[in-house]
């Protein structure tokens, strides 16, 4: 029984440590996705040319590329902030965890102890009535 209730607790603490992880995973995804439909994007716009680069190191200039320097500027902005928020979020998933971890080592310290103190009570509580039973017994 005991066995069943660490098992038990164990498993809701990986549960949540799994479901905690899974919307950062999630946003990277769409992070990810993101990136690549702007690249896509970028290679359509450029004709299939390796202009990318060009457009990040360059300083947005007024002519026909202006436009996709803008917009390739704005979006690798848009991009910048996303991964911000997910460092954002992965610090404080990790913080969540290792305060769920603090909490699940305890809450074992706790019910460990629980249980040995519910053991001493039995024996206690049997020595008592074995006592009571030879009294009754030996009148």
């Amino acid at each position: 029984m005991i066995d069943f209730c660490i098992f038990w607790v164990e498993n809701l603490a990986l549960k949540f440590k799994n479901t905690t992880l899974e919307s950062y995973q999630e946003k990277y995804e769409e992070c990810e996705k993101a990136r690549k439909r702007l690249e896509v994007r970028l290679m359509a716009q450029t004709d299939g040319t390796d202009r990318t680069r060009e457009v990040f190191s360059r300083i947005p200039k007024v002519d026909d590329d202006d436009d996709i320097s803008q917009i390739t500027l704005q979006c690798a902005a848009e991009l910048d902030m996303q991964l911000n928020v997910l460092k954002e979020l992965s610090r404080t998933q990790t913080m969540r965890i290792e305060t769920m971890n603090d909490e699940h080592a305890k809450l074992r310290l706790d019910f460990a102890q629980h249980i040995h103190v519910m053991k001493t009570r039995v024996v206690q509580l049997e020595a008592s009535m074995n006592r009571q039973h030879e009294r009754i017994a030996s009148n």
